[in-house]
């Protein structure tokens, strides 16, 4: 279950400390008029999210413990921060490496989110190696991809929102997903890409079947780095093999493979002995009013629909494709 905290402080003082075992940070208040502001905080088994906003320009200083990777960007578009001397903005994310200082400046009024990970679980993920990499990098800022960063800086403010709303929603199942979905945001946001030599074609059409081949033993969700890791291709090549030959990234075709199984699944059973949430539940989809939206944007019908159809004979050639 998540843990959700919010904070108000108000406060006359020129400084602000913040003290914890994730981070230390000293918030000095550079405009007058008394301070205020807003800390929202969703924590997961694997993953800290939160939200700060103040009232007053606000530089702070600080530093993460040893255990810890902070990626944060401000929310509204167009809105910047001074991360470490650049100008972090929607089009770029700011990092927190462990035990490297950074210096922020935040302008006033102006929401941010940020999302902490511990090395020791990137590590389970993407592998000792990568992660090293990462931290000895010293990187503090990437250049994103406009709609990729836009998208994964909504997704942390709708989760702090909605864990702030109704915490027990977030079952371990929901927990499960929304990390996983954390992760391929990064992953296709290039921060866990590592510097593979591009190999020919004829070697992207052998990752693309390898990889293929693996999906249809997946039932489970599996993150684009953990399914790299475990057919044994780089991650960049791997994206690299979809984007060309299927115009989509290992991400979308993960999810599409689980939902041609709900489907089959569907056309196979009677409506009167198995229901979608338990079809749907089966391949991994938890979050049931997502995968409708999703599943009927692929299909062109709503999955309680392609349930009522009459079931499909197994030796039916075109099944997937009857109607």
């Amino acid at each position: 279950m998540t843990g959700v905290t919010t904070k108000d402080i108000r406060t006359q003082a020129v400084e602000e400390r913040a003290a914890s075992a994730v981070m230390d940070v000293q918030l000095n208040q550079i405009s007058q008029g008394a301070f205020q502001g807003r800390t929202q905080t969703a924590e997961f088994k694997n993953a800290m999210v939160y939200r700060d906003c103040w009232n007053r320009l606000t530089a702070c200083r600080g530093a993460l413990s040893g255990a810890y990777v902070l990626f944060a960007a401000p929310v509204a578009t167009g809105s910047t921060v001074d991360w470490c001397g650049f100008e972090a903005g929607s089009h770029c994310l700011a990092f927190g490496l462990p035990e490297k200082q950074v210096d922020f400046i935040i302008p006033a009024d102006t929401p941010y989110v940020a999302m902490l990970l511990p090395t020791s679980y990137l590590k389970t993920i993407i592998g000792d190696s990568a992660v090293d990499k990462l931290l000895k990098s010293g990187i503090q800022q990437k250049q994103l991809e406009p709609d990729l960063g836009r998208r994964f800086v909504n997704r942390i403010d709708r989760v702090i929102s909605a864990s702030s709303i109704n915490p027990e929603s977030f079952t371990q199942d929901a927990v499960k997903a929304i990390e996983a979905d954390f992760l391929d945001d990064l992953a296709e946001l290039g921060i866990f890409l590592d510097d593979q030599i591009p190999v020919r074609q004829a070697a992207l059409r052998d990752i693309l079947r390898k990889a293929c081949n693996a999906a249809e033993l997946l039932r489970e969700r599996i993150t684009v780095p953990q399914f790299a890791a475990q057919i044994d291709v780089g991650q960049r090549n791997l994206e690299l093999a979809f984007k060309r030959h299927l115009g989509i990234t290992p991400r979308r075709y993960l999810n599409y493979r689980r939902m041609h199984q709900v489907y089959r699944d569907l056309r196979s059973r009677s409506a009167a002995s198995h229901c979608v949430t338990e079809v749907a539940g089966y391949w991994g989809f938890n979050e049931l009013g997502r995968f409708a939206g999703e599943y009927r944007k692929l299909f062109g019908e709503r999955p309680s629909v392609t349930l009522q159809r009459p079931p499909l004979r197994c030796d039916n050639r075109l099944f997937d494709l009857g109607k």
